[in-house]
C-alpha cells in the first residue's frame, strides 16, 4: 500500500469478501506479508496489531471510518473568515498575514504533528512490531545516516534493536516533509556477555553490555513510496522462494498524474524554492516529483518483473491517477473531499471487480489448503 492522498481508494479495495463462510477472517489471515509506506504503513499497522483476543485491531472495512473520524483533528483545515470583517480588516492585517505565513512556511512544517501522534499511541499503545499478527513491512527514511530504514516483522524477531513500538513506526514512515515533524527516538538493547577468567575454575560473573540505536526518520516515500517491489525481495529472500510462487496486490492512494499542471515554461521562468514549494492549488511540486518519481519506477520494474516471468495473473496494480490537486493532498481533511474520495474508492473497486474476485477466489483456496495440509 503506497503512500500519498487519503486511503479511501484502497479501503474499499482490500475490503474482499475472501470468506463468505466464515465472516471473522481479517487481511492478515491471507497476506504473507502487507507493505505500507506513510499512510499506507498506518493502515497496514492497524489490520494487522493484535487486540486483546489476538486478533487484527481493524476490520478492513473499518478503515473508512476511522479517517473519517480522524482526519480533520489530524489535518485541521483552515475556518473561511466572515466576509465583513474580513473586508473591515484587510487593509491593515494583510502585510502581517503575509509576512507570518511565510516565516511560518520557511521555518516550521505546515503542521505540528501532536494530533497525530496521540492517535496512533492511543490506537497502537505499546504494541511492538514483533506482535504483529502478520509479517509487516514498513519503510522510512533516516536523514542523519541518508538511507533507508526498512521495519520489517521478521527482521524484529531476531534484531532487538528493530523490534521497536508499532507507533514509532508508523509516525516515522509518516513524517512528509514540510507538512509533518521528522521523528525521532532510539533503542536501548541489553546483552549479556559471559566472561572467562585464565582456567575453567576462574569465571567472573557475566556482565550485561547495553546498545544504543538511534532513529531520525522521515516519511518512507522520501525513498519507496510504493513499497511492493520491496515486499516481494524481502519475501523471495524470507521464504526462498521464486516469483512463480508470488501473488501480489499492488494498492494505490491515487495521483494527480493525469491532471497534473506543472510545465517549465519558458526559459525565463523562475524555478526557484518559491516554485518548488508553491505549486497550484496549494500543491508542493518538489515532494510530488519525488513521491511521483518513486511510484513510476518501483511500478514500471514490478510489472516488467511479472511479465518478463510469464506471470501476469499473479500481479495487480489498483490505482487512479487523474485526481485533481485538491483530491490528491495529503492533507485536504474537508469532508466534502473525504466523501468524494470515498465514491472514486467504491467506482475504482467496481471498474476491477473481475481482477479482485479472482484474486479473492486464489487466496482463499490457498488457504484452505494451508489448513488442510495442516490439520492432516
Amino acid at each position: 500500500m503506497g503512500g500519498g492522498a487519503w486511503p479511501f481508494l484502497v479501503g474499499g479495495a482490500i475490503c474482499l469478501e475472501l470468506d463468505p463462510e466464515n465472516k471473522d477472517v481479517r487481511i492478515a489471515d491471507y497476506f504473507d506479508y502487507i507493505a505500507g509506506t506513510s499512510t499506507g504503513g498506518l493502515m497496514a499497522a492497524m489490520i494487522t496489531a493484535p487486540n486483546d483476543q489476538k486478533r487484527p485491531l481493524f476490520a478492513a472495512k473499518d478503515i473508512n471510518d476511522f479517517y473519517h473520524k480522524n482526519a480533520a483533528v489530524i489535518f485541521p483545515q483552515k475556518t473561511e473568515p466572515d466576509v465583513g470583517t474580513l473586508l473591515g480588516e484587510l487593509v491593515t492585517t494583510l502585510k502581517e498575514n503575509i509576512i507570518r505565513s511565510l516565516i511560518l512556511t520557511l521555518w516550521y512544517p505546515r503542521y505540528d504533528g501532536g494530533p497525530l501522534r496521540d492517535i496512533i499511541q492511543k490506537l497502537l499503545k505499546e504494541t511492538m512490531l514483533s506482535e504483529s499478527l502478520t509479517n509487516v513491512i514498513i519503510p522510512s527514511f533516516d536523514i542523519k545516516l541518508l538511507q533507508p530504514t526498512v521495519f520489517c516483522t521478521s527482521k524484529a524477531k531476531h534484531e532487538k534493536s528493530m523490534d521497536v513500538q508499532l507507533s514509532e513506526v508508523c509516525l516515522g514512515s509518516s513524517a512528509a516533509p514540510t507538512f509533518l515533524p521528522p521523528r525521532y527516538f532510539s533503542t536501548t538493547t541489553e546483552l549479556k556477555q559471559v566472561c572467562h577468567g585464565a582456567s575453567i575454575f576462574d569465571r567472573h560473573p557475566p556482565r550485561t553490555l547495553k546498545t544504543s540505536r538511534e532513529y531520525n526518520l522521515v516519511d518512507g516515500g522520501v525513498a519507496v513510496n510504493n513499497p511492493t517491489f520491496l515486499a516481494i525481495c524481502e519475501a523471495m529472500k524470507e521464504k526462498k522462494i521464486n516469483a512463480r510462487k508470488l501473488l501480489v496486490l499492488s494498492l494505490g492512494t491515487g495521483s494527480s498524474k493525469g491532471t497534473n499542471k506543472l510545465e517549465v515554461g519558458s526559459p525565463d521562468t523562475a524555478w526557484g524554492l518559491v516554485k518548488w514549494f508553491f505549486g497550484p492549488e496549494q500543491s508542493r511540486p518538489l515532494t510530488d516529483v519525488l513521491m511521483a518519481g518513486s511510484n513510476e519506477m518501483v511500478e514500471i520494474y514490478t510489472s516488467s518483473f511479472f511479465q518478463f516471468s510469464g506471470l501476469e495473473d499473479n500481479y495487480i496494480r489498483i490505482q487512479v491517477e487523474n485526481l485533481t490537486y485538491a483530491e490528491a493532498s495529503m492533507d485536504n481533511s474537508s469532508k466534502e473531499n473525504l466523501d468524494n474520495l470515498e465514491k472514486i474508492g467504491k467506482e475504482l473497486v467496481e471498474a476491477n471487480k473481475e481482477k479482485l474476485i479472482k484474486l479473492a477466489e486464489r487466496l482463499s483456496a490457498i488457504r484452505h489448503a494451508s489448513r488442510s495440509s495442516l490439520s492432516g
